[in-house]
């Protein structure tokens, strides 16, 4: 069945065996695709060690492009998924690294990985 179908199917109110089987198929696709990411995400937090590195660093270390990583770990701050602190290289690149242990200080006193409550 192609998506145009399935629409036509609902839209006109005539949902079958046929079309709830297309849905739930569609239903685990998406569900399988989140923990993929959701995995992905975890293997890069964890490559993230209190040194701070770049996108570019981690994602040779974990020989996956740059922008996976960079997307990742700013999805993982925003979220507080992972206790990040964001930084800058003397190049002038971001960095990553965990918070904990030492104090890694970012560059921008403004970015504050948590709230200070």
């Amino acid at each position: 069945m192609t998506m145009k179908t399935f629409y036509q199917m609902v839209a006109a109110n005539d949902i079958t065996d046929e079309v709830i089987a297309f849905a739930k198929a569609k239903a685990d696709k998406a569900s399988s695709k989140d923990q993929e990411k959701v995995e992905a995400r975890a293997k890069i937090i964890a490559a993230v060690t209190q040194e701070p590195l770049t996108a570019q660093e981690l994602a040779e270390i974990l020989g996956v492009s740059w922008q996976k990583v960079s997307s990742n770990l700013n999805y993982a701050f925003k979220t507080g998924e992972a206790d990040l602190v964001k930084g800058e290289n003397a190049d002038g690149k971001r960095t990553w690294a965990i918070a904990g242990g030492e104090i890694v200080e970012s560059e921008d006193e403004d970015e504050v990985p948590f709230d200070e409550d």
